[in-house]
């Protein structure tokens, strides 16, 4: 139904009947757009923040990932430096059977050379 034109030479009945068409699609309509605006609305008001939400989201991971990289950085760091006390007690063993060998030689040299002093 197309809305009646000035001048137009149509019958008030119809001219009634367009109008209460009208009325009774906007009747419909009208409360459709404003439910429609209120959850508009509402999406908005509920993501207002949502720049606060998805920054403390990304800072709460950056965080969770610098904590565990720090505890992979210190369990690696606590295996050096146990590899490193246990290299450098086999180096001290090693070393204190050297000086013992050392020592053992030099007392067998000196030894020696008492029995070959008595015996000349």
């Amino acid at each position: 139904m197309t809305p009646p034109e000035e001048g137009d030479p149509v019958p008030i009945a119809e001219r009634v009947r367009f109008w209460e068409e009208q009325d009774r699609i906007n009747q419909e309509l009208i409360p459709r757009v404003i439910r429609q605006g209120e959850l508009i609305s509402e999406h908005v008001a509920e993501h207002e923040n949502l720049q606060a939400i998805v920054s403390d989201a990304v800072r709460q991971a950056v965080a969770e990932a610098l904590a565990e990289q720090k505890r992979v950085y210190d369990a690696a760091l606590e295996d050096a430096k146990s590899e490193m006390r246990a290299q450098a007690a086999e180096s001290a063993r090693k070393a204190r059977n050297a000086a013992i060998l050392i020592s053992a030689g030099v007392a067998a040299l000196a030894a020696s050379a008492v029995v070959l002093i008595i015996t000349l």
